[in-house]
């Protein structure tokens, strides 16, 4: 997990941060769902941009699928490009938003 720091979004300026999750178009949507609510849920469904407030700005979270990989030929894992574009957020809540997504995505595993 990368680190985001409240020096990483310049105050009321714009951070854009990508990650390369391991997930489907499903998964996403459930755990969207439980981060931000049930509308955002149905907006990551149909493959649409989830906007959501932050403060006195906004953080926009688009998911693309990417090709999956396989261990050993035996289980498929699907992969996503995540990109959070931050717009006009203080930094202080910029990372405590940072912090909450991070866990809401954590998965179980040694």
């Amino acid at each position: 997990m990368t680190e985001f720091s409240p020096a990483t979004v310049p105050d009321g300026g714009t951070a854009r941060i990508e990650k390369l999750m391991t997930l489907s178009q499903s998964e996403y949507s459930k755990s969207i769902g439980a981060f931000a609510g049930e509308a955002a849920a149905a907006t990551a469904l149909r493959g649409e941009p989830v906007r959501l407030d932050i403060g006195s700005g906004q953080v926009e979270i688009t998911f693309t699928k990417v090709e999956g990989f396989s261990f050993g030929g035996l289980v498929e894992m699907p992969r996503a490009h995540i990109v959070l574009q931050m717009t006009g957020v203080d930094p202080t809540e910029a990372a405590a938003f940072m912090r909450r997504f991070d866990i809401s995505f954590q998965r179980g595993g040694g």
